[in-house]
């Protein structure tokens, strides 16, 4: 059993400003976070697991994926396998290393299809596997390569309005696209000035529009439902809205976008026009130890989150607070 109900909270804050780093553009931008009206908070109330090779235990969880019925999924990237913990605490563990069906080879996210089943993407074995809703192996696609249907080191994957797949192929500096019959579709951007630079963090929303964390350059790339490009946001540093190293994301049903801003060691919450409304983590509160190297993101419906707090090898579960 993991330590699935463990519980606590910590106080919300936004990140320790520094005065001599501002800038104008900065300051403009805090002052307009500011004097927005407050938005619903979001609070930690429980950790789940600890580091370990046990059942409920983890080594650096990276992707994360919650179900309708609200089972957890946990890409336990060190331990090559996968964990299903149910609201009740009950933990079954799939997988163990290896290049065979069911095995992984670091896998970094999983994806659920609505209660149907669940896919799984392995950095090291450069594919895709696909479950049952009982965990019973269904296939595989995806080859090692830098061609159709093929993918170097990918890192996150997320689930489009239609059932289709997209995967952040950071080896190859794009975006693939996969049908909901598992079959490539394409791979995209082609012309982007300047080219994604290792891409390591990807969500979609209702509407089709693809967010991805270009980690590297510590900024955020939208794509319209039609894969054209819309722009970037972010840039490095510390203040509301801007990122070090961002690695998971997750878009909420009304279309917030919750950043796991792991080089900061935070979760950033930006609305849907990518306007920054919190922070989570970043400094220790009430005596918890902080977030480290947050990755993989979840989220069920408008009240419920997880983050992968993979420097602690935990996951944590928040709550939205109503005002």
């Amino acid at each position: 059993m993991s330590d699935r109900f463990d519980f606590l909270e910590l106080d919300n804050s936004r990140p320790i400003r520094h005065p001599g780093r501002d800038t104008e553009a900065a300051r403009e931008q805090h002052q307009a976070t500011v004097s927005r009206p407050p938005s619903p908070a979001w609070k930690v109330v429980e950790i789940i697991g600890g580091p370990g090779s046990g059942a409920g235990q983890f080594a650096s969880p990276s992707g994360l994926a919650v179900d309708p019925a609200g089972t957890l999924f946990v890409a336990d990237s060190y331990s090559h396998r996968v964990q299903r913990i149910t609201p009740s605490g009950d933990v079954s563990v799939l997988g163990r290393r290896g290049t065979g069906p069911g095995e992984f080879l670091n896998p970094q996210a999983v994806v659920t299809d609505d209660g149907l089943g669940f896919y799984v993407l392995e950095q090291g074995g450069c594919r895709i596997q696909r479950f049952g809703p009982n965990g019973e192996w269904l296939g595989a696609f995806g080859f090692r390569g830098g061609g159709r249907g093929e993918m170097l080191a990918p890192t996150a994957m997320a689930r489009g309005p239609c059932g289709s797949l997209f995967v952040a192929d950071t080896g190859n500096n794009r975006v693939i696209k996969w049908s909901a019959a598992d079959v490539f579709v394409d791979s995209f951007p082609r012309r982007f000035d300047p080219p994604l630079a290792r891409p390591q963090g990807i969500a979609v929303d209702r509407a089709g529009r693809v967010w991805l964390a270009e980690t590297p350059r510590h900024q955020l790339v939208t794509f319209d439902a039609l894969l054209r490009p819309l722009g970037r946001l972010g840039g490095a540093g510390e203040e509301p809205g801007q990122f070090r190293e961002p690695l998971g994301l997750a878009v909420s049903p009304a279309g917030s976008v919750m950043v796991a801003d792991a080089g900061n060691n935070r979760v950033q919450v930006l609305d849907r026009e990518g306007r920054p409304l919190q922070a989570i983590g970043g400094k220790r509160e009430a005596g918890v130890s902080p977030l480290d190297a947050p990755a993989g993101l979840a989220i069920r419906g408008e009240e419920e989150a997880y983050v992968a707090d993979t420097g602690n090898n935990r996951v944590l579960r928040l709550q939205r607070e109503q005002g």
